[in-house]
């Protein structure tokens, strides 16, 4: 009788358990995040990673830490500027010390190798680790403590992301790479006209879009509109030093990360969106305005073993050979290319200022 009892007993306390197990796990309650949409009509799909999907409250994450002084990205990205600089910087790499221009950040979303010499190819996360990194002068850790001892809440803007409170290193790229991939200028008058308003640009604007889409300009080879981001991304020598020998190069650009020596002096061929508003230009920054880009164009550029045959395409003439009234005419069109929306949006703007 009491065996009974006693296997009654225990029968009951593991139904008992069982019953409890399957209430607790009925009522956990997944961690929730807000879905952020980052697709445009007419334009390349984004290859988003599966273990970062965009969300508002990442993004939002991303926002604060990009302004925060922990880490600071707005001491050299600034938002008038179309996140650049108008100071370049001295960058070591692999012992060579090199002056680069600050790279606007736009459209990155649709970028798979950054910086001008592309030795940043293994996606935004790994490029915003490494940017934090030179641009603080701190291990990441000491960067991880500071942002632990600011006075905004980020335990509490970890966990709405990430469905963690901890602040790391993990969530901070993640953060900041999602925030960064919302930076997509699609909006410039260009791109409208392009895309069937007539009045988008007037009638000297229009006369450059046909210079710069023909060979007459001969811009639209690396600056494609067919993807309607004006770049193909691509890594070329644009003649802007003459050497005889391709180890004569001060700047070994692409190089660096290829190791072909072909590759010396070629660098990124950068979006033109907002080109106006991002002077200084070329990878040292040494051209001041748009009408000495064109004139460097125009002027056929200096030679180099591994010049990139669309900067002379024809053999028969030196440059170009574009009137005043036909460089002026592209210095137009490029300043059609400007996204005020972009550079107003208040959705890129410092957190800490509203």
């Amino acid at each position: 009788m009491k065996k009974w009892t006693f296997s009654i007993i225990i029968i009951s306390l593991l139904f008992s358990c069982q019953v409890d197990n399957e209430i607790i796990e009925e009522t956990i309650v997944p961690h929730q995040t807000t879905p952020y949409d980052l697709s445009f009509d007419g334009y390349p799909i984004i290859d988003i990673p599966e273990n970062n999907p965009m969300t508002e409250e990442g993004i939002e994450l991303g926002r604060h830490l990009f302004y925060d002084p922990a880490i600071n990205c707005n001491a050299c990205h600034l938002q008038e500027k179309s996140f650049s600089s108008s100071n370049n910087i001295p960058i070591e790499i692999e012992g060579s010390n090199n002056i680069r221009n600050v790279m606007p950040l736009v459209n990155l979303a649709w970028v798979e190798e950054y910086s001008w010499g592309g030795r940043d190819n293994k996606g935004l996360e790994e490029k915003v680790h490494s940017s934090i990194i030179t641009s603080s002068q701190k291990i990441y850790s000491d960067v991880i403590s500071d942002l632990k001892a600011s006075h905004v809440d980020y335990a509490q803007m970890y966990f709405d992301a990430f469905g963690r409170e901890e602040i790391n290193e993990e969530s901070t790229n993640k953060a900041l790479a999602q925030f960064i991939r919302t930076m997509t200028a699609t909006n410039s008058r260009a791109q409208r006209y392009i895309d069937g308003d007539a009045s988008a640009l007037n009638s000297f604007e229009q006369f450059g879009f046909t210079l710069f889409f023909t060979e007459k300009g001969n811009c639209f080879h690396c600056h494609l509109n067919t993807n309607k981001l004006f770049t193909d991304n691509s890594f070329r020598n644009n003649g802007l030093d003459s050497v005889w020998n391709l180890s004569d190069f001060e700047d070994y650009g692409a190089y660096y990360q290829t190791g072909n020596d072909f590759d010396k002096g070629k660098f990124r061929s950068v979006t033109l969106l907002n080109i106006a508003q991002t002077a200084p230009y070329m990878h040292d920054g040494r051209f001041e305005t748009l009408e000495e880009v064109v004139e460097h164009y125009n002027s056929g550029g200096e030679f180099a073993p591994n010049k990139d045959n669309l900067i002379d395409e024809d053999p028969s003439q030196v440059g170009l050979g574009l009137s005043e009234q036909e460089k002026a005419a592209l210095v137009a069109f490029l300043g059609a290319l400007s996204d005020t929306s972009y550079l107003n949006n208040d959705a890129f703007a410092n957190p800490f200022l509203e």
